[in-house]
Parts: structure tokens; sequence; C-alpha cells
């Protein structure tokens, strides 16, 4: 069983790369193998954080150089990628999905999963925006509902889901998860990102470049991001167990 997981969220400063991070740091603290893609040509800060271990590919509608994301498909017959998506990417990447027939002919050959961390903020244009993609695939792109702290608390998601009952019926409809991202403080965050730390770096012992106390809420903050994930279920060692995807029949 092959899987890619798209982090998205497709309009910009919603969080995308802030939760790409933090999942990595998940999956490095559970020791569970897999890629890394970072696909934000003009803020690849994923990548910069983590050089030796990520891949930066692009998708593009230019023809020459539209196949140049074939590289994340061949990658996910060895184990899980995860990718990184820019802003404003949904186009091109459902037509790189579907010309290549990943939710039909070779997806099914190869036993492909195609999972959508979309990362939401609670704004009426993100939920739109969520709405959207979770109908147009129908289940087909298994969808996960990042609900982010940082822009609404859970009582301001309580109001979402009562202002907005196309929401409520979508994820009811197609079960699709939920998992919360919870609110770094802000002094906290700004000193991640003005020092480019990956959060491995930013919780360890050996970091003497920020006091015990914010280093504290760091650390707290990392195990309540990591009790989320664990009772979502999704990123377990049995779902990243190596795996060789090998087609029933060579692919026409």
């Amino acid at each position: 069983m092959s899987q890619i997981h798209f982090i998205d969220g497709e309009k910009g400063g919603v969080g995308k790369s802030f939760y790409t991070r933090a999942l990595v740091y998940y999956l490095n603290l559970k020791k569970l193998r897999y890629y890394l893609i970072d696909s934000d040509r003009s803020n690849p800060d994923v990548a910069a954080r983590y050089p030796d271990n990520s891949k930066t590919v692009f998708f593009s509608e230019i023809e020459k150089k539209s196949n140049d994301a074939d590289i994340i498909f061949n990658l996910s017959l060895d184990r899980p990628v995860i990718v990184n998506l820019p802003s404003q990417i949904e186009l091109i990447v459902t037509g790189w999905i579907n010309r290549n027939g990943l939710l039909e002919d070779i997806g099914q050959e190869y036993g492909l999963e195609i999972y959508k961390w979309f990362v939401c903020t609670g704004a009426h244009d993100s939920i739109t925006l969520f709405i959207e993609s979770a109908e147009k695939f129908n289940g087909k792109i298994k969808h996960i509902l990042v609900k982010n702290y940082a822009f609404s608390d859970e009582d301001d998601w309580a109001q979402v889901f009562q202002d907005y009952p196309k929401l409520e019926q979508i994820v009811r409809q197609q079960n699709i998860p939920q998992v919360v991202l919870p609110r770094l403080g802000t002094s906290e965050k700004n000193v991640i990102d003005q020092k480019m730390w990956t959060f491995e770096m930013a919780g360890s012992k050996e970091n003497l470049e920020i006091s015990a106390l914010p280093k504290q809420r760091i650390v707290n903050y990392l195990r309540m991001f990591v009790a989320n994930l664990d009772e979502l279920g999704i990123l377990t060692p049995e779902s990243f167990k190596v795996h060789s995807a090998k087609p029933k029949k060579p692919a026409a």
C-alpha cells in the first residue's frame, strides 16, 4: 500500500509549513520512515530546516516540467511521502493526479492512498475551500480537517459548525477525521522562526539559546500535538510499515 500525504490549505498564511514541520517532528519521534517533499517554491522553509532529509519538487503547468512531480509517486512505492504544498496550487496538483490516473487505473494497481491534510483557519474563505475540496474528491482523496487553533479556538470552531451546516454535513457523510493544531505562543513561535529551528532543536535539552520556561512551553506544546495525532491514529507504525507496492500487471 502506497501513501502520499499532501499538506494543503490552498490559501497562503494558514499554517501549512508550520504543520508540516510539526508532522515531521512527530514522524521522527515515532521513528517512522518517510520521504519529505517541499513544493513551496516561494518559501521552502521546510526544506531549509531539513536540508539532509528532504527534496524540493515543484508542480508546474509548463508542459516540459509538468512531469517533474512524478518522483512523488515513484517514492511512494518505497515508503510514505509527505508533501508540503504551496498556496494556490490545487488546479495543478489535481491535473497531475488526474492526468496520471492516480485515483483510478494506476492508483488502484499500486494500492495508492492519497491523504489531504487540509489546514483550516475557521475563516469563511478557508472553510469554503475545504468544502469545495472535499466535495470535488468525494472520499477518493482522504481528507483530514486540521483545525488551526492559532486562528480560531474551540469555541470558535463550535460556532463555525453552526454557521456552516454544509461543513458538518460533509464531515459526517464522508467520515472526515478532525485534528487540532494547538496554538503556540507568539514569542515561542517567533524565536523558532527567527532561528530557523526544527521542533527537535527548539525543545532539545542541549539548546542553550532559549531559557528554561519558554523551552518548557515548547515541550508542552509538542506533547499536546503528539497526543492529538496519537488519538487520530492515522500515522501509525502499522500503516507506515516498509512496503513494496508492486502492480498486479504491468501498466499499459
